[in-house]
């Protein structure tokens, strides 16, 4: 396999056989058009841009070696799924089109990060659009890439309703008609 280089954009689709690495080089792009699992391929995002597009891709490593883009499309759910994820110092990979709960990213081990963790290199490299790179999480139980908001987020939600339902229980009672004795 070849790497894609210069190429501006190369759309995937059929089958993707063999072995390989496919090199996505600066300002190249590559768009699969097809759901792929080859445990062979590996993909090298090196100043270039993945466009998954709704599909599903199970490949070998994911490399970003150059600062590098991975669009989930905004159309259907997508998935990436790798062996392993590496990202070189320094570097950092945007995650555009990202839906909570409709899109996965998958990584099986993660090259020097600590699972639960944020806010440390190198999961605070990854920056889902709308998120900060500090909430990027690689998750214990699912090896899923995604932000996550903090813990205190969580308090702030649970304390909220918590209050909500304190205040509707209390004007529901003082609601209730009087009974006379």
């Amino acid at each position: 396999m070849q790497g894609i280089g210069s190429v501006l954009g190369l759309v995937l689709g059929g089958a993707l056989t063999g072995a390989g690495t496919i090199i996505v080089g600066p300002g190249a792009s590559l768009t699969l058009a097809a759901n792929f699992t080859n445990p062979d391929v590996n993909i090298v995002l090196n100043g270039g841009s993945l466009f998954l597009n709704g599909t599903s891709g199970s490949f070998g490593s994911l490399s970003i070696t150059g600062n590098s883009i991975l669009d989930f499309g905004n159309s259907a759910n997508s998935t990436l799924n790798s062996t392993n994820l590496s990202l070189g110092a320094g570097i950092t990979l945007a995650i555009n089109n990202w839906t909570d709960r409709n899109d996965a990213f998958y990584a099986q081990t993660f090259t020097g990060a600590v699972t639960d963790l944020r806010g440390s290199t190198p999961m605070n490299q990854i920056t889902f659009a709308g998120n900060s790179n500090s909430s990027t999480v690689w998750q214990s139980y699912d090896h899923q890439v995604t932000p996550a908001p903090e813990p205190a987020t969580y308090g702030a939600i649970f304390m909220g309703g918590a209050l909500g339902l304190l205040f509707w229980r209390r004007r529901k009672k003082s609601a209730a008609p009087a009974t006379v004795a």
